[in-house]
């Protein structure tokens, strides 16, 4: 009964073990947005355990999709189902717009988005559906080629090896400061604080165990 969702969503898609949970994920972190839960990253199951959710997937990326559905007024299961395929709507979406892109062939496009998103390696993981938020990849990939994130990276890493070993921080006086690099520089910066927090939980999780 859990295999798909049925005309009439009657069923849930995966089965008796990731389906369940990832719907509780989703609906701690839904109660944790309307402010019935106290912190995040503190379940209700596994009591009386803390940081119960650091011990798998936290599912906060794709939050918003689910929690859409409940302030809709949507119950838990049919919201669900619903994040269920709006993920694979999205990742259809997304990599259409990239592969067209690309190659600037709607034809090519259709096809290679239908296999990213429906092709045969989705529904042999049909049982794992939190692995099924794909959308951001085929935009990482673009962002990489053609908007220069991978040597930004890559330049970075350098820096930061170079004063590592060096110790020599008379290279910040001789780089020209530019409108852009100090977006770039910033937004890089967001982008660390915003991991620092979100691993900080699980980094805290691992310690306790040791």
């Amino acid at each position: 009964m859990f295999y798909h969702k049925g005309l009439y969503f009657e069923f849930i898609p995966g089965d008796l073990g990731d389906a369940r949970f990832n719907n509780i994920v989703l609906e701690h972190g839904y109660l944790f947005l309307i402010n019935k839960v106290d912190w995040f990253w503190n379940a209700h199951y596994i009591y009386p355990s803390k940081l119960v959710i650091a011990r798998s997937d936290n599912l906060l990326g794709t939050l918003p999709i689910y929690a859409a559905s409940r302030f809709i007024g949507f119950d838990r299961y049919t919201a669900f189902q619903l994040w269920f395929i709006v993920l694979h709507a999205l990742n259809y979406i997304f990599c259409f717009w990239v592969v067209n892109k690309l190659f600037k062939n709607s034809i090519i496009a259709a096809i290679g988005a239908y296999v990213f998103a429906f092709g045969i390696f989705n529904i042999g993981q049909i049982y794992h559906a939190q692995i099924f938020a794909r959308l951001m990849l085929p935009l990482i990939f673009y962002c990489g080629i053609y908007l220069g994130f991978f040597d930004l990276y890559s330049i970075l890493f350098l820096v930061i090896g170079y004063f590592l070993i060096y110790r020599d921080f008379s290279l910040f006086k001789k780089m020209p400061i530019r409108k852009d690099s100090i977006i770039y520089i910033s937004s890089i910066a967001v982008s660390l604080a915003s991991l620092y927090t979100l691993f900080k939980p699980y980094s805290l999780f691992q310690k306790k165990q040791e």
